[in-house]
């Protein structure tokens, strides 16, 4: 591994190693999950990478080269039909209710929201009928792509968890907990 990349395994977190990597290489956001982990494991690549930080044009080719998906992390975005998120809302909604509809304190939900809003998982959410419905108060309209869930609203619940597993800690996700089986 160069050097260089050795230097970013010093971070909190795999966000924060992806947006360390981002300013190293001259960029204004995060590098993709895929890029981080392509050049933690392929030295050539990460070569690449740090000798065509002054050329964007070039930089971009490397950032999106196909061979980059063969990268990406397991937790992948993908498209969530309105049955699909009621079935998980239901079920999120009975486990809570389970639990005495426990909530968790302001400092785990900052760190879980923290976490959330630094990964390339949060988007807008899209324009189905399951976003518009509100439970709960106004918050946040932005949801983990991974799971589908309202990020802002899932992050209060103490019987949630984020689904993706943080590629630097094995058995543990992106808000730093244990994985459940």
């Amino acid at each position: 591994m160069l050097e260089i990349i050795k230097e970013l395994e010093g971070a909190t977190s795999w966000n924060a190693m992806r947006k360390e990597l981002g300013n190293l290489l001259g960029l204004d956001t995060p590098v993709s999950s895929a890029v981080l982990r392509r050049a933690r494991e392929d030295d050539k690549f990460a070569s690449y990478l740090m000798m065509s930080r002054n050329s964007i044009e070039t930089l971009n080719l490397f950032l999106n080269t196909p061979k980059n998906k063969e990268y990406e992390i397991s937790a992948t975005g993908i498209e969530h039909t309105n049955l699909d998120l009621a079935k998980r809302a239901t079920k999120a909604i009975f486990d809570w209710g389970k639990s005495g509809f426990q909530k968790v304190d302001q400092e785990t939900f900052d760190t879980r929201f923290s976490n959330c809003e630094q990964c390339e998982y949060l988007k807008e959410a899209p324009d189905k009928l399951a976003y518009q419905v509100t439970l709960v108060r106004k918050s946040s309209n932005k949801i983990c792509s991974a799971c589908g869930c309202t990020a802002s609203k899932k992050a209060w619940l103490a019987t949630e968890s984020c689904p993706v597993e943080d590629p630097l800690h094995a058995g543990y996700n992106l808000w730093e907990q244990p994985i459940s089986s």
